[in-house]
């Protein structure tokens, strides 16, 4: 008997009926048709081995990753969205009775592409951008946000009492829970004590006990370092609690006078850092997203994630040889603030052939009317500063730090001086700094009136557009993730978010004159 051919596979009957009630002028049908996200499964191929259940689709789960910084939603609110809002639905892929993945997936997928993968899907949309000629590659701009960590600020009392428990629960990773048991018992002692505070001699008695029970449990790793049979999992967790608590135990030093330290913020988040003071700007403790952004486009071409204790001109020269890796070229001219106005960025813009406009910081004092360095005149050859009055300094000494030299003025030499008021407030004589790059810096600073100097600074202003439409739109001001590696994937997640739609608008917007445009991302030529 003749077998009658197989059925094709029919559609779904509600697909179309339920899809249709779809507005297709919403901003994320228009993500849907002019962005490609079929990449994804090139980049993340290594990701997966082969063996086993075959995997969620990768652009299904890409299209979860931007849908989730899109909306601001929580793993669980946008899976539970997923299952009855027809847009979202539409924008993922699922079929009119095709279940979501479960929210889980979400973080396994995460965990398994890391930053590195994320940061991939950037690229793929800049270089798309410059193949489009929607990313003209003239002028760039730099600079840095700030990202508060997802802890709780903790009293010192706090934190020590958290590097204790999360000392004390390694122990008992370790199966070595009867070698931390009677600190242990101190420890619920201590945390229990809710009256430590009613007079200062009881506080700073309390305080005094929780640090001395941090130094025995410091103690007991010493000890379980010196041992060489523990496996590679067991060494790792003994690594990890002898610098956690090492960490703690450094907040208990003593402040030196202008220092900057690295110290824990807090244990459920170890590489959150406080940021440096800065005039104007209230202290947070988290990260900081540096990014190189294109001026015209206004697209993020790199981003870096640090944390908050980074000076933001450390990362102008990894920005911009980042951004010529991905764009193929560097900036014509780049623009930022003051943080970024140092010898070495400007002697790097001047190697790279990068016209620079970087704002000038005010001298100290300049203000007020002050002399600042560049108000004394500097030999060279003879070793020797004049200041304004005519005094001579001699033989300055080499800071090796500062990369300059220090030139003293004898307190004789400023007794009875008519500049004095102007010039110093010490009773000892007036200190100069000479930088061993002085010419680049006062070459730079002569620009600062200049009118073009002062336009790139008044349009370097539009980068704060971006971090605030990041901030108000896609949740950067505070991290959803704990652990440098962690935030860096949810930053770059948001940088993608940020260009695919800033491209979109660049594309809708050829399309409304008439020119034709192809898909970001796509293979076409």
């Amino acid at each position: 008997m003749k077998k009658s051919p197989s059925p094709l596979p029919q559609k779904n009957l509600f697909d179309d009926y339920y899809y249709s009630m779809v507005p297709q002028d919403h901003p994320l049908m228009d993500i849907d048709r002019l962005v490609d996200f079929s990449f994804i499964t090139e980049v993340v191929a290594d990701c997966y081995t082969g063996y086993g259940r075959p995997p969620l689709e990768p652009e299904m789960m890409l299209r979860l990753c931007f849908l989730k910084d899109y909306t601001r939603l929580s793993d669980e609110e946008l899976i539970l969205e997923c299952w009855f809002n027809f847009l979202y639905r539409r924008f993922v892929g699922l079929e009119g009775n095709q279940p979501p993945p479960d929210p889980s997936s979400m973080s396994v997928c995460r965990t398994r592409w890391g930053p590195e993968r994320m940061q991939e899907c950037v690229d793929r949309v800049t270089q798309s951008a410059v193949e489009m000629g929607l990313l003209k590659q003239g002028r760039a701009h730099v600079d840095a946000t700030g990202i508060m960590a997802d802890v709780a600020l903790r009293t010192l009392r706090r934190v020590v009492l958290d590097g204790l428990a999360f000392g004390l629960k390694t122990l008992e990773k370790l199966g070595l829970a009867e070698l931390g048991a009677p600190l242990e018992l101190e420890y619920e002692a201590l945390a229990a004590d809710s009256m430590y505070w009613e007079t200062p001699e009881r506080r700073d008695a309390h305080v005094l006990a929780c640090w001395q029970l941090l130094v025995r449990l410091a103690d007991v790793y010493d000890g379980l370092m010196e041992r060489d049979d523990w496996t590679g999992e067991q060494e790792d967790l003994v690594l990890d609690g002898a610098v956690m608590i090492a960490e703690v135990l450094e907040r208990r030093a003593p402040r030196r006078k202008s220092e900057r330290r690295d110290l824990l913020v807090s244990v459920h988040d170890p590489d959150a850092r406080y940021s440096n003071r800065e005039k104007h700007k209230k202290i947070f403790a988290g990260f900081k997203q540096h990014i190189i952004q294109d001026d015209e486009s206004q697209i993020i071409t790199r981003a870096i994630v640090t944390p908050a204790n980074v000076d933001d001109g450390t990362q102008l020269q990894a920005l911009v040889e980042q951004h010529v890796d991905v764009v193929g070229a560097p900036p014509e001219s780049l623009a930022g603030d003051s943080k970024y106005f140092t010898s070495d960025n400007l002697d790097f813009l001047d190697r790279e052939c990068i016209e620079g406009f970087l704002a000038v910081p005010r001298a100290k004092g300049e203000k007020q009317g002050m002399f600042g360095p560049a108000d004394f005149l500097y030999d060279e050859d003879n070793d020797c500063v004049m200041c304004p009055a005519g005094e001579i300094a001699e033989a300055g000494k080499w800071d090796e730090k500062a990369q300059g030299y220090t030139y003293y003025f004898r307190k004789k030499q400023c007794e009875g001086c008519p500049l004095r008021e102007r010039c110093s407030k010490s009773k000892q004589g007036r200190t100069v700094f000479i930088s061993a790059r002085r010419d680049i810096l006062l070459a730079a600073r002569a620009l600062k009136d200049d009118p073009e100097h002062l336009a790139a600074q008044l349009q370097r202003l539009r980068i704060e557009r971006i971090f605030s439409l990041q901030k108000r739109c896609f949740g950067l001001g505070r991290t959803r993730y704990r652990g440098l590696s962690r935030v860096t994937f949810g930053v770059q997640s948001i940088v993608f978010v940020t260009n695919v739609t800033n491209l979109v608008k660049l594309m809708r917007a050829e399309e409304a004159a008439g020119r034709e445009v192809r898909r970001l991302c796509s293979r076409a030529a």
